[in-house]
């Protein structure tokens, strides 16, 4: 690395060091993330200006392949398009779903800025929208996604739950029962056997369905 660069590199490091001792107090916190990241990309730009040949071997030409990796992942070529490139598998959107709900679980504790620099790639917005559909955010695929965009996510989560919370009381202060997905199960095979009232559903040992009628009780 050159004279010039090394020495502008050092600077920003002392800039940044001593940023960091003058918002030292937590109220800075999420800014002050802001603001590292972008020392770190003035370091790696400086780190790109720097690396040049002078230290490679002379004595042969220095010859650069193709790029097969970035990141871990290997890169393919570009392949045609087809109808199933545009249908994700089912284990993909499942995958999806539970960031969506890990977000929905999550966001309350998370500061609106750090949100918005963390959710910047591609597929990381999907799910910051999708987070949105779940609060019932309006048009949640269109909107801008800014600070008042999480923090209609953040309202809109709070109302679904309180609805919830309100449905909740409401049951058990009727006395009402809540169906079961057995009991409800039960009621369509009732109907499908052409149950008459008062009968119920019996089931044998090998699993075969029947309806059974009320026994009239023994007089002792």
């Amino acid at each position: 690395m050159s004279k010039p660069i090394q020495e502008a590199s050092n600077k920003v490091k002392q800039l940044q060091q001593e940023i960091n001792t003058i918002l030292k107090d937590p109220v800075h916190v999420y800014n002050l993330l802001s603001i590292n990241t972008l020392f770190n990309r003035i370091q790696m730009r400086l780190n790109l200006m720097g690396a040049t040949l002078e230290d490679a071997p002379t004595s042969t030409q220095e010859t650069f392949g193709p790029i097969t990796n970035f990141m871990g992942e290997d890169i393919t070529k570009k392949k045609e398009v087809t109808a199933s490139d545009l249908n994700p598998k089912e284990e993909e959107k499942k995958k999806f779903r539970e960031r969506v709900h890990k977000l929905r679980d999550e966001i309350h504790s998370i500061h609106p800025s750090v949100i918005l620099n963390s959710y910047t790639m591609a597929d990381d917005l999907l799910v910051l929208r999708g987070c949105a559909k779940l609060a019932g955010v309006e048009d949640y695929d269109k909107k801008e996604i800014n600070l008042k965009f999480i923090e209609e996510i953040l309202t809109g989560l709070d109302l679904k739950a309180e609805e919830a919370e309100a449905h909740k009381k409401a049951i058990e202060g009727s006395g009402a029962v809540q169906l079961t997905k057995e009991m409800i199960d039960a009621d369509e095979e009732l109907k499908k056997l052409k149950a008459l009232p008062g009968d119920f559903l019996f089931t044998d040992k090998e699993g075969k369905k029947s309806i059974r009628k009320p026994q009239p009780a023994k007089a002792n």
